[in-house]
């Protein structure tokens, strides 16, 4: 078998991988930094409390 037939097909999928994880922690930390700043009726009109949000930290 030849070199280029036995190498993987994407090698850069730890990178990409990486970068998906990152992105998710990204948009999981914004979506909590916006929720804390949202009073209790706010929060209340989209069906959560303060309870909810704090336990997402």
């Amino acid at each position: 078998m030849e070199f280029h037939e036995n190498r993987h097909s994407n090698p850069f999928i730890g990178f990409v991988l990486v970068a998906r994880w990152l992105k998710r922690w990204w948009e999981l930390r914004r979506t909590r930094r916006i929720l804390s700043a949202m009073n209790d009726e706010q929060l209340r009109d989209l069906g959560l409390s303060r309870e909810d949000v704090s336990h997402w930290r």
